[in-house]
């Protein structure tokens, strides 16, 4: 049963369809309906997001070992010891984190979603950030082959990381859920 409020009055209707009355379709976009069938499910929405969301951080992950791995050799240390595959990793897990979490409101909010160029934007200025606190509490120090971004006094390849891998995993999330991949 369906109850779907048009131009008028409330209608009820007897199907599930989207037509009420025969072979009518609601005039306006942005109706009220208020859906009782048992085919309609909103957890299946929620779940849908949830999904979208661990598909991203999966390859975030994955995109960001590649990438902490590529530009390792452009540090000097870590906290002052050896940089090691296991804060490699580390860094890895916390840059998926920092890119899941960026990406929350162009998966909820219509104004991001039709804005997907600012997940770099977004991404690139949260980098530039962390990396200004890792290199002011000396978490880690750059060798002599990083390239320095003027102005902000970063690294080009860490300043880039968030932003460049942030739309680099929507992209891959989208690709994989239109093609019912994932």
């Amino acid at each position: 049963m369906r109850l779907t409020f048009g131009n008028r009055k409330p209608e009820l209707c007897a199907s599930s369809s989207e037509h009420c009355e025969a072979g009518s379709r609601p005039r306006r976009v942005g109706e009220l309906r208020v859906v009782t069938d048992p085919d309609s499910r909103p957890k299946l929405v929620y779940f849908t997001k949830v999904k979208k969301l661990l598909l991203i951080f999966i390859s975030a992950f994955a995109l960001n070992l590649v990438w902490e791995n590529l530009h390792s050799f452009q540090y000097v240390s870590y906290k002052g010891g050896e940089i090691t595959e296991f804060i490699l990793m580390r860094a890895s897990l916390f840059d998926a984190f920092v890119i899941a979490v960026i990406s929350l409101p162009f998966l909820f909010i219509s104004f991001f979603k039709e804005r997907e160029w600012l997940l770099f934007v977004i991404g690139t200025i949260v980098a530039i950030i962390n990396e200004w606190y890792g290199l002011s509490t000396s978490r880690w120090m750059y060798a002599a082959y990083m390239p320095i971004v003027p102005f902000v006094n970063v690294g080009l390849t860490p300043a880039l990381q968030l932003g460049t891998l942030g739309i680099l995993s929507f992209k891959i999330q989208e690709y994989l859920v239109s093609r019912r991949l994932a």
